[in-house]
């Protein structure tokens, strides 16, 4: 019998035969257009062509496999460096000083809020009522300036990280004050709310700042000022 390598080597064994060996051996199934072909060259049977070419077709997929492998982790650690200088050298600075502002605006709006929760209505007489309306439009204001910094930050992929009630989180949660409790399955639970906190796409801008409960042991003093953390109400917090 002829040798297939041999075979190989014959000038009218054409590109377009080869083209039609390599496509049946993938098929599986021989089309019949490389049957024909195959029949019509002497000393050579489809089912050595199939011995020959498939451990040759195996590394090829092989060596593909691997390639995509390794294509697809270069391109997300690359994309890692790139959201790491995006948000470090670009976007971190503004999205800084646009949550300031957001704080200082909550701040403000928190006060005038109480200040017209506390005034009584039956009290609101003469020139009193025009400054009355004043600051219940200044409230208003202030509360559209609060969700247009929000809309501002959402244009840059920054979001509300959601609070979450229940137990600290460390993850997306940070205590800044604890408030005693006798039951100790109330430890570590969330009182309230200081800050919101902020994500930059699914990295921490800012942790959401909170109080919670810290369980104290019956008989056991109060915990010192200088191991209990203090509300740090700066608008420069933890960013």
């Amino acid at each position: 019998m002829t040798d297939p390598i041999e075979i190989s080597k014959d000038t009218d064994f054409s590109e377009e035969l080869r083209a039609l060996v390599i496509e049946a051996t993938q098929a599986g199934t021989p089309a019949p257009a490389a049957r024909a072909a195959i029949a019509s060259e002497p000393g050579i049977r489809e089912e050595e062509l199939r011995t020959l070419l498939k451990p040759i077709l195996e590394g090829i997929e092989s060596r593909n496999t691997v390639s995509r492998s390794m294509f697809e982790a270069l391109h997300a650690e690359l994309k890692t460096y790139k959201d790491a200088f995006i948000l470090e050298a670009v976007l971190r600075p503004v999205i800084r000083d646009m949550i300031s502002v957001f704080d200082d605006l909550g701040d403000t709006h928190r006060q005038l809020a109480s200040t017209m929760a506390a005034l009584p209505e039956s009290e609101i007489k003469g020139s009193i009522i025009a400054l009355v309306e004043s600051l219940r439009n200044t409230v208003n204001n202030v509360d559209h300036n609060i969700h247009f910094i929000l809309e501002v930050l959402e244009r840059l992929n920054v979001t509300q990280i959601p609070s979450q009630p229940g137990k600290l989180d460390k993850r997306t949660q940070k205590a800044v004050a604890v408030e005693s409790t006798p039951a100790e399955t109330e430890d570590f639970d969330i009182v309230r709310t200081v800050r919101r906190g902020f994500q930059w796409r699914d990295r921490i801008i800012r942790p959401e700042e909170v109080v919670v409960k810290k369980w104290k042991r019956s008989g056991h003093p109060e915990p010192s000022s200088a191991t209990t953390p203090e509300v740090n109400t700066s608008s420069e917090s933890a960013l």
